[in-house]
């Protein structure tokens, strides 16, 4: 149902007599829906990569992504104890 809502509202330019684009931003996890506009249609959509954004690979899978390792945390002022540090022992 979600291809043919989307053929639908983007076919409403052309049914008005006027040209235009439509422009859709695809993530890794609407691949199948992807798909199944460009079968209802009968004809690939162009693909273009946005700088920045992982690229959708044919199969619907994109690599993962690298981890990137956390700055070291620094070390609060006082010794790191929070508020007990100003408690006498004893």
């Amino acid at each position: 149902q979600v291809a043919e809502d989307y053929v639908h509202r983007i076919g409403r330019t052309g049914r008005a007599g006027q040209v235009g684009h439509a422009i859709s931003l695809v993530m890794d996890e609407e691949f199948k829906t992807l798909k199944a506009i460009e079968k209802l249609i009968g004809q690939p959509i162009k693909r273009d990569q946005l700088e920045g954004f992982a690229d959708v690979e044919l199969n619907g899978k994109t690599p993962p992504p690298k981890k990137t390792q956390r700055p070291p945390r620094k070390p609060k002022p006082g010794g790191g104890r929070g508020r007990n540090n100003n408690r006498k022992s004893g």
